[in-house]
């Protein structure tokens, strides 16, 4: 799938070869090391560096969803940083294309940690009523701004109280993490998914133009021009 795929933040698939066991990728070079490393390292990124990495996979968001991908995996982890130090997503193993009207899904897929309330559901019941969208991606943006500003996601705790925690939404946003970002996280991870904020209000939210309103225009300016 990432070889379809060509934004300024999404890590490039230039090809495959495969021998008898193995598939193999050649992937763009990523010099830079990927956010979680960078993140245990600095504990918490400042305001300005997360508002810009989270503008990217904005971007990005807005992209594959124009192409009816669901990533389904977002997580530091899954983020590089490129050349010019733009932000950059990979991972795509749980990636998948849900066009209209079949676009809802049922598997149970990504990490714990990030997991949002309706693929729970939906994998315990398997009913379409309680099928999941791309608005999955939403909730694992809500979380990245959350671990990004504080260190650690919001429901992290032993695997079985986690899932407890993101089914009840038991989390707080504490009080070192500035009123715009709480705001925007607090409007992500939201139980409902019909009523969180969409990829367009994210990118112009208070807190994103504030401190990342250039690198928001430059993935605009990709988007027209890639967008089909």
């Amino acid at each position: 799938m990432p070889g379809t795929l060509q934004h300024r933040n999404i890590m490039r698939c230039h090809g495959r070869f495969e021998d008898t066991t193995n598939v193999y990728l050649v992937l763009e070079l990523m010099q830079k090391r990927d956010l979680y490393k960078r993140l245990q390292e600095q504990k918490a990124f400042s305001e300005a560096d997360a508002a810009r990495y989270i503008a990217g996979v904005v971007a990005a968001l807005r992209y594959l969803h124009s192409r009816h991908v669901i990533h389904r995996d977002l997580k530091p982890e899954h983020l590089r940083l490129g050349m010019d130090g733009e932000v950059k997503i990979s991972g795509f193993k749980w990636a998948v294309f849900a066009r209209p009207p079949e676009q809802r899904r049922h598997t149970l897929c990504g990490t714990l940690d990030y997991l949002p309330p309706e693929m729970l559901k939906s994998a315990s019941k398997g009913k379409d009523d309680d099928a999941y969208t791309s608005k999955v991606d939403l909730w694992n943006l809500g979380v990245l701004v959350y671990e990004f500003l504080v260190g650690e996601a919001p429901f992290k705790d032993l695997p079985t109280v986690t899932q407890k925690r993101i089914e009840r939404l038991d989390f707080k946003v504490p009080g070192s993490v500035g009123g715009e970002a709480g705001d925007l996280i607090l409007k992500l991870l939201v139980l409902d998914p019909d009523k969180r904020l969409s990829l367009d209000e994210v990118q112009k939210h208070p807190w994103i133009t504030k401190y990342a309103a250039s690198e928001a225009d430059k993935s605009t300016i990709q988007d027209w021009e890639l967008v089909e």
